[in-house]
């Protein structure tokens, strides 16, 4: 692999736990949102 390849495969990881952080975040603020039954949370 030559130095941009590694570059950019180093970048799409950094990006893609970036991605699994926020949506696994998001769905934890979900879960509890239906569990304590908070309408201004299900609406925004």
């Amino acid at each position: 692999m030559t130095w941009w390849q590694i570059t950019l495969a180093v970048l799409a990881f950094i990006a893609l736990c970036a991605f699994l952080a926020i949506w696994a975040k998001a769905a934890a603020y979900r879960r509890e949102a239906e569990e304590y039954g908070d309408d201004d949370a299900q609406n925004s």
